[in-house]
């Protein structure tokens, strides 16, 4: 996520010129402003205008490069960035440093100071945080069972009161 009044003044964009179009439902003219003043595509435009609206301070900013199959978006919340990945019709997936998709999404951006810092403070401190495999977790024969051994105690434990009424 974006900030809302950090863009507006990246773009030396009025937020009440916009609020007043868009108070008048003038859609299209908030859009144009958009489309001379900045190089945002038409879904950010759409992302801001409606942060806008709804007088949200954050606004979802997606990047999609030119005749690229990759979407990447980019999230800032609350200092916590997140970014995800989807590639052609492919599923939307999380990226961190360490991934092997990582340079798709550092060349996507381009020079983001943002991601440079999150970069470097996620492979500092990486090195501390101890990460489960994805590739085997091998789950306890108890946790694998809980759940129906649950439901089964329940129906018996109704199957006496039952009885007993």
């Amino acid at each position: 996520m974006q900030d809302v009044k950090t863009a507006l003044e990246d773009f030396g964009i009025d937020k009440q010129e916009i609020l007043d179009l868009l108070e008048q439902e003038k859609l299209i003219d908030a859009i144009r402003i958009f489309d001379t003043r900045t190089k945002l595509d038409l879904a950010n435009t759409l992302s801001l205008l409606q942060s806008i609206q709804n007088g949200e301070d954050q606004f979802i900013f997606r990047h999609k490069p030119k005749g690229d199959s990759l979407n990447v978006s980019y999230k800032n919340e609350g200092g916590k960035v997140g970014l995800n990945l989807r590639e052609g019709n492919g599923e939307e997936k999380r990226v961190f440093p360490d991934d092997r998709d990582w340079p798709k999404v550092k060349k996507a951006f381009g020079p983001l100071p943002e991601i440079a810092e999150y970069e470097k403070e996620y492979l500092k401190d990486t090195i501390n945080d101890s990460k489960k495999s994805a590739l085997f977790v091998q789950e306890s024969f108890w946790s694998k069972w809980k759940p129906l051994l649950i439901i089964m105690a329940l129906i018996v434990l109704g199957y006496f009161i039952y009885q007993k009424f």
